[in-house]
C-alpha cells in the first residue's frame, strides 16, 4: 500500500500525482476501510457548493416522476442535508421524504411510536400536533424558516410549553424519520399546504 507523508488526510490529485513515488510503495497488503472512505467522501461532498453538488447528483437522485422541481427547490432541499451527505446516493434516502408522493407512500409503513419524545405520550403527541396545526394555520407571516423559527418558538415558550414535546413529533411528521432536517427549514421547503396535510394525517 502506499499513503503520503505527514498527517494530511485528504488531497486533490495534483497533490497526489506530485507525492506518489513507486519507492514508497509499502509490501504489505493495503487496507480498505470503507468507513473512512466514506468520510473522505463526506469531506469532499462539503467541500463543494449546493449548487455544483446538486449537478453531480444527475443519476444518483432519483427523484419521483410525479415531481418536477426546479433547480432553486432542488438547491434548497439538498442544502438542508449537505453538512450530513457522505455519498452522492445518500440524497434519496435523506430528502425524497420532501416530495408529496414519496411522503404518501412511507406513511403507510410509518410506526406512529416514532413520534413521541422521551418521556412523552400518545395524548401528548396528539396534543403537540394539533397545537402545531392551530398556530401553523393562523401564521400569516412569510413562511420561511427564521421568521417562522422565531415566532413559533416565542408561543411555545408563551404557551408554557417545552420545545421538545412540540417540535420532535411535528419534525417526525412532517420528514417521518428520527434524524431529519431541522424542522423550519423542513416547514419552508414544503410549503404551507403540503405541511399542513402531513400534520392533519396523523390526527385523523
Amino acid at each position: 500500500g502506499w499513503r503520503p507523508k505527514g498527517d494530511d488526510e485528504l488531497f486533490d490529485m495534483d497533490v497526489v500525482l506530485d507525492q506518489f513515488k513507486l519507492e514508497d510503495v509499502s509490501p504489505s497488503g493495503a487496507i480498505f476501510d470503507r468507513t473512512k472512505l466514506d468520510w473522505m467522501s463526506g469531506m469532499y461532498l462539503r467541500k463543494m457548493s449546493v449548487g455544483d453538488l446538486v449537478k453531480k447528483l444527475d443519476g444518483y437522485w432519483h427523484i419521483p416522476t410525479d415531481a418536477h422541481p426546479d433547480e432553486a427547490w432542488k438547491e434548497r432541499a439538498i442544502a438542508t442535508v449537505h453538512d450530513r451527505m457522505k455519498k452522492l446516493s445518500d440524497a434519496d434516502t435523506m430528502i425524497n421524504f420532501a416530495f408529496e408522493s414519496e411522503w404518501t407512500t412511507e406513511v403507510v409503513e410509518f410506526d406512529p411510536a416514532l413520534l413521541i419524545p422521551k418521556k412523552g405520550s400518545v395524548e401528548a403527541v396528539a396534543d403537540a400536533l394539533k397545537w402545531s396545526l392551530e398556530w401553523l394555520t393562523s401564521y400569516v407571516d412569510a413562511w420561511d424558516a427564521a421568521p417562522m423559527k422565531e415566532a413559533m418558538i416565542a408561543t411555545i415558550a408563551v404557551a408554557g410549553r417545552r420545545n421538545v414535546d412540540v417540535l420532535w413529533p411535528l419534525r417526525v411528521a412532517l420528514t417521518l424519520r428520527a434524524a431529519s432536517p431541522d424542522v423550519f427549514d423542513m416547514l419552508a421547503l414544503l410549503g404551507k399546504e403540503e405541511s399542513l396535510r402531513r400534520i392533519k394525517y396523523f390526527l385523523k
